[in-house]
Order: C-alpha cells, then sequence, then structure tokens
C-alpha cells in the first residue's frame, strides 16, 4: 500500500468517525414514536401538520399498543400510544408504575399550558426514580355508530325508531349484531324481536366492514368481538362504507362518529341504538343530542337534560367507544419536546384550526387528561 493512499484512507476515517461523534453529541431535532395501528392514521396527519407549523420533527412507528409500551419502558420511543384502557396492574412492564398525581388531571381545549405546568411541576418538585415516571394521557375517543338502510317495510312500521343491538363480548354469536355478521339473522326475524309484523318473506343482510389494518374495524371488533367477517363486503374508508350502505338496501355497516351527520334523512340510512343509547341525527330530528331507549314505549328519545352527543361519549354513557392514550417517562431526554407536541394538541389559549380539523378528519372526540391510578406499585410477580 502506497504512503499516499494511506494518507487518503486515513483521513477519510478521520472524518468518518468524526462526523459519527458529532453526530452522537449533537442533540436529536426528531422524536420517535410509536405504536397502536389504530392510532396510526390520526398521528400520521397529526405529526405532518405538526412539523409543518412548528417545524419539529416526530415519527411514529405503526407497531401495535403493546410494542409502544415496551419501545417506551425501553427508551426506544419518546412516547408509545395505546387503543385501550390504562391499567395500574397490566398496562407496564412488572417493576414499572404510573406517577402518581393523586386524582385525575382533567385539561379543557385551549388549557395546554395548563398541561405543561402539570408535567414540569410533576419534573421538578419530585425525585422519583425511572421505573416511577410513566404518565398515561388521554388525548380522543374513538366513537363508533353502526349504520344501515332498511327495507321500507321497515321503516314504515317505524321499527327504525326502537332498534337497539345488545352486545355481549363474553358471548358475540349469541347477540343480533353477531347473527347479522354470520348470515344467520333475516331483516323480518329482526323486526319481530322489535314487535313488528310477521312475515313470511325472508330478507338477509348485507353486510359491510373495513379492510385489514383500517383502525375503525379493529374498534368493531375489539368492541363488540366479532371477528369472522368473511362474507361481509369489504370497504377502504368510512364514506365508502356510507356510500355503500346508502346504495344498498337491506345493508349494515359500521362508521366513526365523525360521519354523523351525513346520517341526513335524505336516504334510508339509519342509526342505531347500543345499549339503550343512540347517538341523535338528521335523520331522525334530534342532531346532536344523545337519545335515551324509553322502557315504556320501547323507542328512542330525547335524553331529558338535552345532553349532547359528544358529552355522551366522554363520559361513556355511549360506550360504543375507546380511548387513544398516550404513554412517556418524566425522565424522557426529550421531555420538553414531547410535553409541547402534547400542548398543540391540546390547544394554547385556543385549539389551532388545523388541529381541530385532524380530529374531525380522523372521526375522533377531543379528550384530554392524565389518567391516575389508586396503587400505581407494581411487584415483580404483577
Amino acid at each position: 500500500m502506497s504512503k499516499k493512499f494511506s494518507i487518503i484512507l486515513a483521513t477519510f476515517l478521520t472524518i468518518i468517525v468524526g462526523i459519527w461523534i458529532w453526530s452522537f453529541a449533537m442533540p436529536k431535532n426528531y422524536v420517535i414514536l410509536g405504536g397502536s395501528t389504530s392510532v396510526n392514521p390520526f398521528m400520521q396527519l397529526y405529526t405532518k401538520e405538526y412539523e409543518a407549523h412548528n417545524h419539529k420533527d416526530f415519527i411514529y412507528n405503526s407497531t401495535g399498543s403493546q410494542a409502544g409500551v415496551s419501545g417506551v419502558e425501553k427508551h426506544m420511543y419518546g412516547a408509545g400510544f395505546i387503543s385501550k384502557d390504562a391499567t395500574a396492574s397490566a398496562t407496564l412492564s412488572p417493576g414499572n408504575s404510573f406517577f402518581d398525581f393523586g386524582d385525575v388531571q382533567h385539561y379543557e381545549t385551549g388549557h395546554g399550558t395548563e398541561f405543561k405546568e402539570t408535567i414540569q411541576n410533576a419534573k421538578t418538585g419530585n425525585s422519583v426514580s425511572a421505573n416511577q415516571s410513566f404518565i398515561a394521557f388521554e388525548f380522543a375517543i374513538d366513537a363508533i355508530i353502526i349504520v344501515y338502510s332498511p327495507p321500507t317495510w321497515f321503516l314504515d312500521e317505524g321499527l327504525d325508531k326502537k332498534l337497539d343491538f345488545l352486545l355481549n363480548k363474553n358471548d358475540p354469536n349469541s347477540t343480533d349484531l353477531g347473527k347479522i355478521y354470520a348470515n344467520s339473522l333475516t331483516w323480518e326475524d329482526l323486526a319481530k324481536s322489535l314487535g313488528g309484523t310477521q312475515r313470511s318473506s325472508k330478507t338477509s343482510f348485507n353486510t359491510f366492514t373495513r379492510e385489514d389494518g383500517s383502525g375503525t374495524r379493529s374498534a368493531f371488533s375489539d368492541l363488540t368481538k366479532i371477528k369472522n367477517m368473511e362474507t361481509a363486503n369489504v370497504v377502504n374508508s368510512n364514506g365508502a362504507m356510507l356510500d355503500n350502505v346508502k346504495k344498498s338496501p337491506g345493508s349494515i355497516g359500521f362508521v366513526s362518529y365523525a360521519f354523523i351527520d351525513q346520517v341526513d334523512g335524505n336516504s334510508n340510512v339509519r342509526i342505531a341504538g347500543i345499549n339503550g343509547i343512540r347517538l341523535g341525527n338528521l335523520a331522525d330530528g334530534t342532531q346532536g343530542i344523545g337519545m335515551v331507549l324509553d322502557e315504556t314505549t320501547g323507542t328512542f328519545i330525547v335524553n331529558a337534560n338535552n345532553t349532547s352527543n359528544e358529552e355522551y361519549i366522554k363520559s361513556n354513557v355511549y360506550s360504543f367507544q375507546r380511548p387513544f392514550i398516550t404513554i412517556f417517562s418524566l425522565k424522557n431526554k426529550q421531555i420538553s419536546l414531547i410535553v409541547d407536541f402534547f400542548a398543540e394538541l391540546i390547544g394554547i389559549g385556543e385549539q389551532e384550526e388545523w388541529v381541530k380539523e385532524t380530529f374531525i378528519e380522523e372521526g375522533l372526540v377531543p379528550k384530554f387528561e392524565i389518567k391516575s391510578f389508586a396503587d400505581t406499585t407494581r411487584n415483580s410477580g404483577g
């Protein structure tokens, strides 16, 4: 090897090592997030808009809820995301626990500064170990509505005002909804159970579902435990679901809550109740107001307090929903960036229009609260 070549090689290696050391020493200007595949569509949109407005890069890896939690625990993710309730006994790994705030910390839209102050006080005012520093922050609710387009005679008899699906997660195949997706219940069977006229005809349901990987499909399956939908027609968006239900008499499907205003009475499409509660809509003249099943008449009526749909969802009165929760650690080196990221979601002074549109586009109801757990300590056998 010539002396000249050796000098060139040594210089090249020196430059490479220098770049590596510089890269390692420089603070990261991006944050890696990861977790629930259901949260993925929202976070892909939010991170893109957040970078455009704040020039800070957040990257979301759709790896699943459990991977999101373990990613935070192993310091791979700045924040992990789950699409189910967080619990003191099951969410974190043995030996780790949630920071004890004492009470649930709730934030109204526009109060992102209060959220930042809460985290800052927890970070500086307490000497907790890394394994006791985890925080569970709920930021949205994914609510689902059942939409259907019944035969004309079903509407003529007013049975749409009575339709209520009772869920049974332990035995989903025994429920009317489970039987519908198993093709073992007809419209006439359903009508008879609602007190309708007995008919000799047999009208099958035309069932619709979403594509594999859809957050809405995942929510529907998790909430009903209906997993086998092999005979259902597959569509690839909430909009396509609603369009197909409109165009297909005798059909049934499900969409995110954001699409409720498109059930406007200009077609036969109606919304079903779930466990005695129905969300108000234009088709029945109760837009935005929650409804309850009257035990005397067996029909849905507006609730006595005129409570809104969103309050029904936020308070879990309408139970066909699940939370979107992020988990992060007070000890994370990028905690300031992470807190700013979520404070923007809540809003500083007021929620930015682009943030509002992100919630609307993905069909989510905003809800901002840091969870509190009565017993946050876990032992190694937990």
